[in-house]
């Protein structure tokens, strides 16, 4: 009656381990696929990328029409006399 009971206790101890081991699922997923195929995904990437492409082009237009630095043509005017 012993061996019956340790071998019953042996089994439900090792049949609880590897059920427990089981638990853990490991999965990769491609956000890019899942969100690709979202359709406000894609309506709200594309007005974001045409907001940075108008700021961009804003800011390229403040660069050039920004005074350059007095220093600088101070200097410029100095080594063009010399």
């Amino acid at each position: 009656m012993k061996k019956i009971t340790t071998l019953a206790l042996v089994f439900c101890i090792v049949s609880l381990t590897t059920y427990a081991q089981r638990g853990v699922r490991i999965g990769y997923i491609d956000m890019n696929v899942i969100l690709g195929k979202n359709k406000e995904f894609k309506t709200a990437n594309l007005l974001l990328e045409e907001k940075n492409w108008t700021l961009e082009k804003r800011n390229r237009i403040k660069k050039d029409r920004a005074p350059t630095n007095a220093r600088s043509v101070c200097c410029r005017k100095n080594s063009i006399n010399s």
